[in-house]
């Protein structure tokens, strides 16, 4: 429903709306329920196949840290997209955690031993994951959130390091998988 007035805008040659202003400009569609329940805890093994592992490894490198390591005198702040508790409330339904959480763990560890990245997870934060009036759906956050991460950010805190990465990911499983979603709303 938002595509026709941006294709309009375009045919008419008139000029596109910037990222910030787009990120905004939809503040209505924010605030979402939470679900009518949640899925109880799964404990079943589950890990992402070799294919979407290797297709990570490959992007990352090729795209993202060849780009960071050609650029030593930038420091780069990165951020995993902190996905809302009803993402992962639909992931633990179906058995995905495993292979959501692999994915991001390999393509930090691309990224965590890089000097000059700055690389943050806000995944053991209820205040932005289980706030949905922040959310417009499981996986868009809204401009509150991302205020909130730039603050722990400018804190260094919640960033991920070659020493608590691989423990940062384990702790989210376990909770993504096992712990009490519900519990996380705010």
């Amino acid at each position: 429903e938002n595509t026709l007035p941006v294709l309009t805008r375009t045919l008419k040659g008139e000029s596109m709306t910037s990222f910030d202003d787009y990120s905004l400009m939809s503040a209505e569609l924010f605030g979402m329920g939470p679900p009518d329940q949640f899925a109880p805890p799964n404990t079943a093994p589950g890990s992402a196949p070799d294919f979407f592992l290797e297709n990570t490894r490959t992007n990352v490198s090729l795209h993202i840290r060849k780009t960071i390591e050609e650029n030593p005198q930038i420091e780069f702040y990165i951020l995993i997209p902190p996905y809302s508790i009803i993402h992962w409330n639909d992931l633990r339904m179906r058995n995905l955690v495993d292979e959501q959480l692999d994915v991001e763990k390999e393509a930090a560890s691309l990224l965590v031993d890089l000097e000059n990245v700055h690389l943050f997870s806000f995944y053991d934060c209820p205040d932005i994951i289980g706030d949905l009036d922040d959310y417009m759906d499981s996986c868009h956050y809204g401009a509150e959130a991302l205020d909130r991460m730039f603050e722990y950010m400018a804190k260094d805190e919640h960033r991920l390091t070659v020493e608590n990465y691989e423990e940062t990911f384990e702790r989210a499983k376990k909770l993504f998988k096992e712990g009490d979603l519900a519990a996380l709303l705010q």
